[in-house]
């Protein structure tokens, strides 16, 4: 199965095509260029690169939010043209839950953060029970400031055990959430603007996931920027 997966919701867009779940090429832009500028000459040069042609693609996958309000608007826009054209499944990603897939530790949890301007941030809590005991998965969204963030990962982090974050909060306010967590640690330089790997794993799972087909066909597909969403994390 080969996957194009589209991502412009942050600042560094990405595009991936993936082949039962080995990457047979990339491209992305240096947050200089626009998304709108860049995306369709980074299509054509992964597919030049893998000697692929649009209609070898089986599944179109696009980060659906949260992010970049014009940002997202762009892969979508690109994903659902090449969708309905093409008449091939697209599957919406949660942004979040790409960066979290993309981390290749398993620490106590994983804090996926996009940056909303002045330390207000997009989050997603996230464990997998590997370092919680059995059973215990930890999955929390919402959306604050880096400060409340950080107290809820600290009143959740169990005692000894890490958290790390990734996603361009992360990149951002990187010293900030040394200061205020310092046992935080985060992604590797390579995983945390999100990885293939991530972008394959959330795909696939959204995909094993969707009972009707219908779910997956272009126009019902829609951009979530996760408005107004607060959500208080009690201790585990």
């Amino acid at each position: 199965m080969k996957i194009l997966f589209l991502d412009t919701s942050c600042r560094l867009a990405r595009v991936f095509l993936i082949e039962d779940g080995a990457l047979l090429s990339e491209a992305s832009d240096d947050g200089v260029k626009t998304h709108a500028s860049m995306l369709f000459p980074c299509i054509g040069k992964v597919l030049e690169d893998a000697g692929a042609a649009l209609e070898d693609i089986d599944v179109f996958s696009v980060t659906a939010g949260p992010g970049s309000y014009t940002g997202l608007r762009i892969s979508m826009a690109a994903a659902k043209t090449l969708s309905y054209s093409l008449k091939k499944p697209l599957v919406p990603v949660n942004t979040l839950r790409y960066l979290a897939a993309s981390v290749s530790v398993t620490p106590d949890i994983r804090v996926s953060l996009i940056d909303g301007r002045n330390t207000l941030c997009y989050y997603l809590l996230s464990g997998d029970g590997a370092n919680r005991g059995a059973g215990t998965v930890f999955d929390k969204v919402g959306s604050d400031y880096l400060d409340k963030i950080c107290g809820v990962v600290k009143e959740a982090l169990r005692p000894g055990l890490p958290a790390v974050f990734t996603g361009d909060g992360a990149l951002n306010y990187r010293s900030l959430i040394a200061e205020l967590l310092p046992e935080a640690r985060f992604a590797p330089e390579g995983e945390i603007c999100g990885t293939y790997s991530g972008a394959y794993k959330e795909t696939m799972r959204v995909l094993g996931s969707v009972e009707d087909a219908a779910a997956l066909d272009a126009q019902n597909a829609a951009v979530n920027y996760y408005k107004d969403v607060h959500v208080t994390v009690k201790k585990c």
